[in-house]
């Protein structure tokens, strides 16, 4: 009673109606309808053969790709192609072979992950990428990366997710590498039990 309900990985500026009941050890009570309109800005439509930058989940950073269908197997991710270098047509790509990764793995991205080129909310490929070792235990250290300026708070909260910390981890995990960006750093380390 009275705990706040949060739901994450609804679309942006979307406005949604939601049946709501409450259970209990008597049964469930009456659905409520509930509309809402999600804050943030609606995602750009994606068609196929649309160019993005998209997060590759070997890594975690955003590479260059196109969009191969919209709405895979009706999941709501995107499958992408990644694109390959192509030295003659003078554009820079960054591209997932580059960083010696597989670019037929890692194919199906979340929407929230592909980003349109005209989107202005897409980082630039020369955007910087920062890095910050987390040790969770004595033999277990995983690094957080981001992109300078852009997807830190997602970032964390899938790598909360994906290593099971308990959710009192996560601002102190944010702060931790906002600190680290604002120093200017690229790199960095820390104990987990120190963000306690």
């Amino acid at each position: 009673p009275g705990a706040l309900l949060r739901l994450t990985g609804l679309p942006n500026g979307q406005e949604l109606a939601l049946e709501v009941c409450a259970v209990n050890g008597v049964g469930p009570s009456d659905a409520v309808v509930i509309h809402l309109l999600v804050p943030g800005r609606k995602a750009k439509p994606l068609l196929p053969g649309m160019r993005v930058r998209a997060v590759w989940a070997g890594n975690g950073l955003l590479y260059d790709a196109v969009v191969k269908t919209p709405d895979f197997r009706g999941s709501g991710a995107v499958l992408v192609n990644w694109l390959r270098p192509a030295p003659l047509s003078g554009e820079n790509l960054s591209c997932v072979c580059n960083d010696d990764g597989d670019d037929t793995e890692h194919r199906v991205v979340p929407r929230a992950l592909v980003h349109p080129l005209l989107d202005e909310a897409v980082p630039p490929a020369d955007t910087k990428v920062l890095r910050l070792e987390v040790r969770l235990d004595e033999q277990q250290v995983e690094e957080l990366t981001w992109n300078s300026g852009f997807n830190l708070d997602l970032k964390v909260k899938a790598f909360v997710a994906m290593h099971r910390l308990k959710p009192i981890f996560e601002s102190a995990l944010r702060e931790r590498a906002e600190i680290l960006e604002r120093e200017g750093a690229t790199e960095g380390t820390v104990d987990i039990v120190d963000l306690v």
